[in-house]
């Protein structure tokens, strides 16, 4: 009986093993196969870890080099006579591709041809995202227009910050960012776990998993990987909707966001003036004041409203409405120009037919997509004309 035992448990570390091997084969192929892929620009490992290997937009042209500091290099090469904008933000950036292998283009005129680069993923690596482009390689360099959107997630970034007891500066940044990347993730005591081929196994499934689903919904591949969403309950409505004022830290936390959007786009502002692009800010299309992406809390419950001490979706709305204002005002008092898509699509996002538009309540379908894009497309060429005819 005993050696029956034995027997078995052999044959198991015997097909766990080659499973582990056949899915090492496969991924080395996958490598040689495509070494550029195009479907993540930001893949994730077990440990959230971060490597650029491709962009949304179109990875035949825009192709990001990774430096000795884990930092990202651009090279653009766009066509001729052509205007080149980049977009960095969250779930509204996402929307703007037209499809696989695509660029969104956007003609204004004979010349300048209008060219837009999707350079975001949303969630955890926004912050990251915006201060290793622009702040460290000078990406902005290479692009004629640099668009930013409403940064509600480097907020939320901001608080998680505070709660490990980091007041962030942008000097030592790059240390941050190595804190922040392995804040909330536990290290495996299982012997089996911590081996690299089964991070690799657990990361081929988990994006295979992201691609299935992203053909569902129309969107990037990745967009649903390591995402944790926060208390979703609130999309049932079955909470009251208490008074805004009333809810807890209200005043204490819009005045902090004022704060930081102020000395981020003043960042920003300086920056777009050292490295010769122009600058524009557009606003964030969140539906219903959604969920928080990858480990980050979610933002709402900074705002503790209520019995339940979790704002509905009604009430973070509104706070939302009141973050995007204050974001449009600060833009606006530093003279950068403004493309305001939540104001244009609330109705739209946030009405009876809502879910025409967004699958959770905040990232777009096809549809949200194609609505982002006229509008954004309409405002861009507005601004380049204006740029033209300076």
């Amino acid at each position: 009986m005993r050696s029956q035992a034995l027997l078995l448990v052999n044959k198991s570390i015997v097909v766990l093993l080659i499973g582990f091997a056949l899915a090492a084969i496969f991924m080395e192929i996958e490598g040689q196969l495509n070494p550029e892929p195009h479907s993540h620009l930001w893949k994730g490992n077990s440990y959230n870890i971060y490597n650029a290997t491709g962009l949304y937009a179109d990875a035949s042209n825009v192709v990001f080099a990774v430096d000795e500091n884990g930092f990202i290099s651009p090279i653009v090469q766009p066509l001729p006579d052509e205007m080149t904008i980049l977009f960095l933000g969250d779930s509204t950036t996402e929307s703007i591709y037209v499809g696989e292998q695509e660029r969104f283009v956007a003609q204004t005129g004979e010349s300048p041809i209008l060219s837009t680069y999707n350079g975001a993923r949303s969630g955890g690596n926004v912050y990251d995202m915006y201060y290793n482009f622009l702040r460290y390689t000078g990406l902005g360099h290479d692009f004629d227009i640099v668009a930013i959107s409403t940064p509600f997630n480097d907020y939320r970034a901001l608080l998680v910050y505070d709660q490990m007891g980091v007041r962030l500066s942008y000097d030592d940044y790059p240390q941050t960012v190595q804190r922040y990347r392995s804040f909330g993730k536990e290290q495996p005591t299982n012997p089996l776990l911590q081996l690299e081929i089964t991070q690799q196994l657990v990361d081929l499934l988990r994006n295979g998993l992201s691609d299935f689903l992203s053909q569902q919904v129309a969107q990037p591949p990745s967009r649903l990987a390591e995402i944790q969403v926060a208390n979703n309950s609130y999309m049932d409505n079955k909470f009251l909707v208490p008074d805004l004022e009333s809810c807890t830290r209200y005043d204490e936390v819009l005045d902090a966001y004022r704060q930081t959007t102020y000395e981020g786009l003043e960042l920003f502002k300086q920056t777009a003036e050292q490295y010769g692009f122009s600058l524009v800010a557009y606003s964030f299309v969140d539906g219903y004041g959604a969920p928080a992406d990858s480990f980050f809390v979610d933002l709402r419950t900074y705002f503790p409203c209520g019995d339940n001490q979790v704002v509905p979706h009604e009430v973070g709305h509104q706070i939302f409405d009141q973050l995007n204002d204050i974001y449009v005002q600060t833009a606006t008092d530093l003279n950068i120009p403004v493309i305001d898509v939540r104001t244009n699509l609330n109705t739209l996002f946030n009405g009876e037919d809502g879910g025409a538009y967004t699958y959770d309540g905040i990232h777009p379908t096809r549809a949200g997509s194609d609505l982002i894009a006229q509008v954004i497309r309409t405002e861009l060429e507005t601004f380049v004309q204006s740029l033209v005819s300076q």
